[in-house]
């Protein structure tokens, strides 16, 4: 699988996206961890509801697929949001 959205590389080790759907807007990232890896995130933009979901992968594309199949299920509903707080959540 390949990612599908347009995702912006803002340093060598963070890309970040934007997913629309019609029930609003989910931030996505995806950021190099200092051990190996890659770290990625999907939240919604609406802050008093947001939800998060995160994770890890092997590589910076494995990555941006997780966070876009998340955003997805976020936006349809279909998994709960992460109990503890994740970086990009803030």
């Amino acid at each position: 699988m390949t990612a599908r959205l347009g995702w912006r590389p803002e340093t060598e080790d963070l890309f970040t996206a934007v997913a629309a759907s019609c029930d609003g807007r989910h931030f996505l990232v995806v950021e190099r961890l200092p051990d190996g890896g890659w770290d990625w995130a999907a939240w919604g933009a609406e802050r008093q509801n947001a939800q998060c979901v995160h994770g890890t992968a092997p590589t910076a594309a494995q990555g941006m697929v997780a966070a876009e199949q998340a955003a997805a299920m976020l936006g349809a509903g279909s998994i709960a949001p992460v109990q503890v707080p994740c970086r990009a959540c803030g």
